[in-house]
């Protein structure tokens, strides 16, 4: 059988510390990768049943990624500070640890490094973080959770699925602070017309009273009761816009449901430019005649002519027919 490696390689191979060798300088991931082969082996006998099985890898898991990415913290800052020490003028001052990562764990001390002021923290500005802060794909979570639920159910929710124990107030922040984030996007987009754009556009909008049943929430350690006696129906306004192409097959919509006609005509200024709206676009707005809408299409587009044209306002008449 032929060798594996070549008479050149075989002295850069044989320079490369083992598996066992590199494990040593991270006893606790070790430990970690132990614990996994046990569950594999179910050393214990403990576990017989695949969601027991499950349910203890998820968590292994969990732990194993925090500690390599606490060991992947360390060595980079070690790195950062040793780099940063070796320029002149720079002055290293330890403080107490503020580090705190999503777990809740105080694992690095922070090191200022600074030539007189301002105050250099040479890890922080390397990887991005800042003290106390959320990693982007938390931060997805608790926005997810939050826009699905309420923001303490978004925190039992993230508990469940991933561990992390987190203020209902930091979820509640989040989340609407993505959603400001996004409503200043659409209307940054809406109001980007810099381009000549598709010479027509259809723009639609009307609305539809739909009825909403409403239950009361049941009670945690209260008695069960029949939640259909609590049943409240009421009415509430669903807005729907649309905009696309004369011909297309492919519109671009926004809807609302309650809430003030504002929000429906800014999901109208947000599809239009999706549809291929530009600065030489005209715009044929179409609608059944109601206030709302012409003042929402006034409000988004004005009324100048040559670029934005006046809305198309229909109305049918409905009569018996004749026997």
């Amino acid at each position: 059988m032929a060798e594996r490696f070549s008479d050149f390689e075989k002295p850069l191979v044989s320079k490369q510390p083992s598996l066992e060798e590199r494990l040593k300088e991270y006893p606790q991931l070790k430990t970690k990768i132990e614990t996994m082969l046990a569950i594999i082996e179910n050393a214990g006998g403990d576990v017989k049943k695949a969601a027991e099985a499950e349910r203890r890898i998820i968590e292994e898991l969990r732990q194993m990624g925090n500690e390599v990415l606490h060991g992947w913290a360390r060595r980079q800052q070690q790195k950062m500070e040793e780099e940063y020490g070796a320029k002149p003028g720079v002055n290293r001052k330890e403080k107490k640890a503020l580090l705190v990562h999503a777990t809740g764990e105080n694992r690095n001390s922070r090191t200022d490094l600074h030539p007189g002021r301002p105050q250099i923290r040479p890890f922080c500005e390397s990887a991005e973080v800042k003290c106390r802060g959320y990693s982007e794909a938390l931060q997805r979570a608790l926005t997810d959770f939050g826009a699905d639920e309420a923001f303490a159910r978004a925190a039992a929710k993230l508990k469940e699925h991933y561990g992390i124990e987190v203020a209902v107030s930091a979820i509640c922040g989040f989340t609407e602070g993505h959603g400001a984030a996004k409503r200043s996007h659409d209307k940054q987009k809406s109001d980007g017309r810099d381009q000549a754009g598709v010479p027509v556009l259809i723009a639609e909008m009307d609305g539809s009273m739909l009825p909403v049943v409403e239950v009361a929430e049941p009670v945690a350690g209260g008695a069960r009761r029949d939640r259909r006696k609590s049943r409240q129906v009421s009415w509430k306004e669903a807005r729907l816009a649309l905009a696309h192409e004369p011909g297309s097959v492919t519109p671009i919509f926004g809807a609302t449901l309650g809430g003030v006609v504002e929000d429906a005509g800014e999901h109208l200024a947000v599809c239009t430019p999706e549809a291929g709206a530009g600065s030489q676009t005209r715009i044929h707005g179409v609608g059944d005649g109601a206030v709302w809408i012409t003042e929402q299409r006034e409000a988004q587009f004005g009324t100048k002519r040559g670029i934005w044209s006046t809305a198309i306002i229909f109305a049918t008449t409905c009569r018996r027919p004749e026997r």
